[in-house]
């Protein structure tokens, strides 16, 4: 699952700086010419966050109904089939109620019931250790699920600790299926009394009490917006050879009219700050067809025109029919041609895009339930906005689109509480200045997403919790570094070229050129991510050689492998996953799994799953199981529908691309264009519970090994296998 990236925020970090002491006695405020390597283990916590991602575990019950059996007669498997469905429906009304206990709910029925600054994501639950219906259809499982919040969390939500772990109990309605389906668009059940606005301490009805075990779930790394593939030619080309942005401001009912502040001066930033040419000689005569603000950028050495949309509620009558509907298909058409889409506006959980006056007509409101059939290109990176109240859900229907999938091509910045209404339009502006900004010497200076947050985020009398979904595949080193450079001697930054790079001081006086990273991932073979510090101030870190011995040993790459797999068994599947097989100790970090669907048709990536752990031990080759609910089962048996995963590493490289059932070339991902490796074995629907795919024989390397049908061994050595 993917996680949120959070960073602190810029009150956080202005009060540390103003906290630190400094070595430069010349009490000068210019730059610093160097900086300093600060060895592994000496540098402090120096960051805080804003807000963290926590993963949530309990155990519940379901129903398979008899006319749900009786309606999938004719499927491979209808008590499967059934109980999956009710699974669905009852993860979602778990994550609604769970939803109403976290969140802030200012001026509710419910507003005394919890209100912890949080939100939960409905779509992300998953069920695990599912049991055998007994006879009257109903049966256990358990699920996971995450949501997000203030990094102190555990400590407002009232928890008892329960093993390692923290628990909490929460009251939920029983509700039928029947009920659980009642989902047309605008008549959902959980808008109408008694559930919108759910409360167990007024609620009449029978109740259930779920122990649900919380822990925070770990942060994906600081990662740059993916300029390289933005800016690329393939990607300009199917914007109209430009870089398009469009920025949808959506309706206000306060009396002041936020929503025509915040266009009157989003009109006047970008016509006399940024220098875009208007369509018109002034904010009263833009129209919602006015056209298009231009200006042309330097981005990396290349000329690229840029052009930008403004939509906002003043430029018709906001409550007819007509208008709301201009704004809708303007958005709608911002999707499919457009890579960078900004939305200011109110918001709430489970809706989308708010543009017009929704109490007078729905048709301004681009609904979450609308946006996977959105008409978007297929391999067009783009970047979204939801700038507005608990927009945390809105990634989730995003990524259902069919060529968004796996968070493909697609990052999306939400936030899981409060936004400011009466902000101008800032944080549209700090996604703008990210991708047009010409602050490296008249070039575009590449921003990475911990910096923009801490824009986001900074609010003087608010807590807003902006956050970024999907960028475990965006580029960790800079991607305009001049890594040519590495470990040139130099005497000042600006020797070292490109943003990100640094003249860092190794251990008396021995500068070299250096570029940015997070991790060890990010640099080159041979070379670690350190800490870097300016005086006694952190400000970052740098790939430097391992050693910090430029020419030295440094360190080779290392092998990891796929080792073992698990999709389909007989009933409902269990405990599928992958097994990673490497040497001992070797840092995963920043890699991942992207699983692909091979059926005609689909071709693409549905699931990509982050690793943030080391191989297990310190010597030898170990192994590593991760589990990997729902896999794809190919095709019907023997249909010949095949289904891949594709190691991928922390660069984005892919170190290994099997498939099972046969083999297909995927249309995007980090595999796209490649031709998948058949493993030549496969499981069906009626292989037995405990068994696996896996590498048998003698080696050390992938090439050595066979694979073949047998026992399970998740993450233990396979039958039959031996390391060398």
């Amino acid at each position: 699952m993917k996680k949120l990236l959070f960073r602190a925020s810029a009150l956080a970090l202005l009060t540390a700086m103003a906290c630190s002491s400094s070595t430069d006695d010349s009490g000068s405020n210019a730059p610093p010419k160097t900086s300093t390597i600060v060895p592994p283990g000496k540098a402090d916590n120096y960051f805080s966050t804003k807000g963290q991602e926590y993963t949530v575990t309990g155990a519940t019950f379901g129903q398979v109904e008899a006319s749900c059996l009786s309606a999938n007669a004719s499927s491979p498997d209808p008590q499967k089939h059934c109980a999956l469905e009710s699974i669905g429906l009852k993860n979602f009304a778990i994550g609604w109620f769970l939803n109403q206990y976290v969140i802030d709910k200012h001026e509710a029925a419910n507003e005394e019931w919890g209100g912890f600054t949080a939100m939960t994501r409905p779509a992300s639950y998953e069920a695990l250790e599912v049991t055998d219906p007994d006879q009257d259809g109903k049966f256990d499982y358990q699920f996971t699920s995450e949501l997000s919040g203030p990094l102190n969390l555990l400590d407002k939500i009232p928890t008892t600790p329960c093993g390692d772990e923290r628990c909490f109990d929460l009251e939920i309605p029983v509700l039928d299926n029947a009920t659980l389906k009642k989902t047309d668009t605008g008549n959902e059940w959980y808008r109408h009394s008694p559930y919108s606005e759910y409360d167990p301490a007024t609620y009449t009805g029978a109740k259930e009490t779920i122990q649900l075990h919380i822990k925070p779930y770990p942060r994906s790394n600081d990662a740059y917006l993916e300029y390289n593939k933005l800016f690329s030619p393939e990607q300009l080309a199917k914007a109209g050879g430009q870089l398009r942005i469009g920025i949808f401001v959506g309706w206000d009912y306060y009396a002041d009219r936020y929503d025509l502040q915040t266009a009157k001066e989003l009109y006047r930033w970008l016509t006399q700050d940024l220098g875009f040419a208007s369509p018109v000689e002034s904010y009263d005569a833009l129209g919602i067809d006015s056209g298009e603000f231009t200006k042309t950028i330097q981005v990396n050495g290349q000329q690229v025109p840029v052009s930008v949309r403004l939509v906002h509620p003043g430029q018709g009558d906001p409550s007819s029919v007509a208008f709301a509907s201009q704004m809708k298909s303007a958005m709608i058409q911002a999707f499919a041609d457009r890579q960078i889409i900004i939305y200011e506006g109110h918001a709430g959980p489970l809706y989308g895009f708010a543009l017009a006056n929704w109490n007078v007509t729905e048709a301004g409101e681009l609904d979450d339930s609308e946006l996977p059939s959105l008409s978007i290109p297929e391999n067009f990176y783009q970047v979204v906005l939801a700038s507005g109240c608990d927009t945390y859900m809105v990634a989730d229907s995003l990524y259902e689109n069919p060529v968004k999938q796996g968070r493909i091509d697609l990052d999306v910045i939400t936030t899981s509480s409060f936004s400011n209404a009466a902000g101008k339009g800032r944080t549209a502006k700090v996604l703008v200045n990210a991708v047009v900004n010409q602050s490296q010497g008249g070039q575009l200076q590449p921003q990475m997403y911990g910096e923009l947050l801490r824009n986001l985020n900074q609010e003087y009398w608010m807590t807003p919790i902006f956050g970024v979904h999907g960028i475990d595949d965006n580029p960790r080193v800079n991607p305009f570094a001049d890594v040519s450079k590495l470990c040139q001697s130099c005497s000042g930054h600006s020797e070292c070229g490109g943003y990100g790079n640094k003249c860092v001081d190794f251990g008396g006086g021995n500068t070299k050129c250096t570029t940015k990273c997070e991790t060890n991932n990010d640099c080159p073979s041979g070379y670690s991510c350190f800490d870097v510090r300016e005086g006694n101030t952190l400000v970052g870190k740098s790939c430097a050689p391992t050693d910090l011995v430029c020419g030295g040993s440094g360190g080779p790459d290392n092998e990891v492998w796929i080792n073992e797999i698990h999709y389909d068994n007989t009933g409902l599947d269990t405990d599928e996953g992958v097994e990673l097989a490497g040497k001992a100790g070797m840092d995963l970090t920043g890699y991942s799994l992207v699983l692909y669907n091979g059926k005609p048709g689909q071709l693409r990536a549905y699931k990509t799953v982050t690793l943030e752990q080391p191989l297990p031990g310190s010597a030898g080759t170990a192994v590593l199981w991760v589990p990997v609910p729902y896999m794809q089962n190919g095709g019907d048996d023997g249909a010949g529908e095949p289904d891949a995963v594709a190691l991928v590493d922390a660069h984005g490289a892919v170190k290994s691309f099997l498939s099972y059932e046969g083999s297909f070339t995927p249309t995007n991902g980090p595999a796209m264009g490649m031709a998948s490796t058949d493993i030549g074995v496969s499981e069906l629907s009626t292989s037995p519970t405990g068994q696996s795919l896996s590498l048998t024989g003698t080696g050390k390397s992938y090439g050595e090994f066979t694979w073949v049908v047998g026992p399970a061994s998740p993450g233990g050595k396979n039958p039959g296998q031996s390391f060398q």
